[in-house]
């Protein structure tokens, strides 16, 4: 990986700009079973390696004018490349019925992926008396296309054999403009902001199988939202308090081959409180929040075309998906290095992978998709701690996570509420002659998330060493992430009442790293667009 930013001031304007380019690979393996229990017992038990490399470019361009110390207004625009990216993922599967081997196959899928995107962001940034402004336009093209050819061989029991040649041709079209205003002012003593934001966004998905063997789509999501907000915070003596409002229209237009699909098509109006107060008492600080959240599904959750895994395991998105609701109560208290947070959740709509029978005449395929669950809680418990010990500064963090989550599973209905831990043990060290160390170590439990169990702990170690040289100006960074490999998952997802999936995941993730940092002259950037419809560009 290479990375240029520079940046030329005069008066004032500044024209300021980045130039990146890496070269990847990588490669991860995996093992999966999947149970199916009909009027008989259906095991596949598959291995998974996938070796893949990247080629990937990326600029940016901005100008920016500060009229005076109020004001500035600028436009930045980024530019992304993938012109070369290939993975060969190789899957062995068994299949059993009833405890006996049933049949075999090898499925190699050559998988070929290419994306573009160009983005525009213009902003204004000023105050007009009282009153300051914050403005940003932007506008967002991309573009993706990806083949796959599977070339797959099977071996029964009696000693046949068959194959079959599938490929599959996939183009993502993206468009989306976004403007979002803020005004604030100071007001009775405290600051009032309100503002406004609206966006467009348009996606088109194609995919062809020639091989007849999955249905064609030619699908469009076709969305506008629109949003406004009022937010109040005030200090009352050693009492800070902030209550804000924000209301949502976005009306979803579905289409299948240009023509409007009205049960896929929607319109969400909501509102979304948040309330917060903070205060100390002695020398602890305290701050209770109350806030809701929106998550809506990706574009590609809500596709309905179909992908083809292997000859046993398809994918689709489901274009009927509702976005995931999120109530979040938190107390947080800080004394010194000390710090606590605790707090409650309640989900509403959050989204699963869950699992069908793709043919009923056939048990040996399944059908992966999404779909909302139901309402469920969480709790949560956070404590850290930060000393600085002579030239030794350790972080202890301590996280629990609870839930209370029911499933229905071939044997019945399940509670999955055993809670999950993690612990984080991070180290920096100033050692002589300019050196710092930096020691970390995580650790996470098994325990319960959504429809999943992750069946044994993982721990990982990672380290670094760097050195500044020539007054700051030179730095060299040694890392190694995942030291010992260790980091290492075992999950099982209880995907439908018929069927279960255990996955044994080894990825490729001990890394070395070496970074050299030249810098010289070097400025920050007086460049302030923060961007619109972020929410929306995360979900393409």
């Amino acid at each position: 990986m290479e990375q240029l930013n520079f940046n030329y001031r005069k008066n004032g304007w500044d024209l300021s700009g980045m130039l990146y380019g890496s070269r990847m690979y990588g490669w991860i393996s995996k093992e999966v079973v999947q149970d199916t229990y009909l009027q008989e017992h259906w095991q596949q038990k598959s291995t998974t390696f996938n070796d893949w490399t990247s080629k990937n470019f990326n600029a940016r361009l901005a100008v920016n004018y500060t009229i005076n110390e109020h004001s500035a207004f600028g436009i930045r625009y980024d530019y992304h490349k993938t012109p070369y990216s290939k993975s060969l993922m190789e899957t062995n599967t068994d299949v059993y019925r009833d405890g006996a081997l049933s049949e075999k196959t090898h499925s190699p899928n050559l998988i070929d992926n290419g994306s573009e995107y160009h983005q525009v962001n213009a902003y204004y940034n000023g105050k007009i008396k009282d009153w300051s402004i914050d403005l940003n336009l932007d506008g967002y093209w991309d573009k993706s296309d990806k083949e796959s050819y599977l070339d797959e061989k099977t071996e029964l029991a009696d000693g046949s054999e068959n194959s079959r040649y599938v490929s599959i041709f996939n183009d993502i079209d993206n468009t989306l403009y976004a403007a979002r205003l803020i005004l604030s002012r100071p007001l009775w003593g405290g600051e009032l902001s309100f503002g406004g934001e609206y966006t467009y966004t348009n996606r088109r998905n194609i995919n062809l199988n020639p091989e007849g063997i999955v249905s064609d789509d030619d699908s469009r999501i076709r969305e506008n939202m629109g949003a406004a907000f009022v937010e109040y915070s005030r200090k009352f003596g050693h009492i800070q308090a902030l209550a804000g409002l924000r209301y949502e229209y976005n009306a979803s237009d579905y289409f299948e081959k240009d023509v409007r699909v009205n049960e896929q098509s929607k319109d969400f109006s909501n509102l979304f409180p948040t309330l917060s107060i903070a205060f100390p008492i002695n020398r602890v600080n305290f701050q209770l929040a109350y806030r809701t959240d929106i998550a809506r599904p990706s574009y590609w959750d809500l596709r309905s075309s179909m992908l083809l895994i292997n000859k046993y395991t398809y994918e689709t998105g489901n274009p009927l998906l509702d976005p995931k609701f999120t109530h979040n109560l938190t107390l947080g208290a800080t004394y010194r290095w000390l710090q606590l947070s605790v707090g409650y959740n309640r989900v509403k709509n959050d989204i699963l992978n869950v699992t069908s029978l793709y043919d009923e005449n056939d048990p040996t395929i399944m059908l992966m998709s999404l779909a909302n669950a139901e309402a469920y809680d969480k709790i949560f418990a956070d404590v850290t701690l930060s000393p600085t010990i002579g030239i030794w500064k350790p972080q202890w963090r301590f996280q629990l996570n609870k839930q209370w989550f029911d499933v229905q599973t071939p044997q019945g209905n399940l509670s999955l509420d055993n809670p999950m831990s993690t612990i984080i043990w991070n180290n920096n060290l100033s050692l002589p002659l300019g050196f710092m160390l930096d020691a970390d170590f995580m650790y996470t439990s098994k325990g319960n998330m959504k429809n999943g169990r992750f069946l044994k702990p993982a721990w990982r170690m990672d380290m670094a060493l760097q050195k500044s040289l020539l007054n700051d100006k030179l730095n060299i960074r040694l890392d190694a992430t995942n030291l010992f490999n260790s980091y290492k998952r075992d999950f099982i997802m209880y995907v439908s009442d018929m069927q279960t999936m255990h996955m044994t995941e080894e990825p490729n993730n001990c890394t070395v790293r070496l970074t050299v940092r030249y810098k010289f002259n070097a400025t920050k950037s007086k460049y302030k667009g923060t961007g619109a419809g972020e929410s929306q560009k995360n979900r393409m």
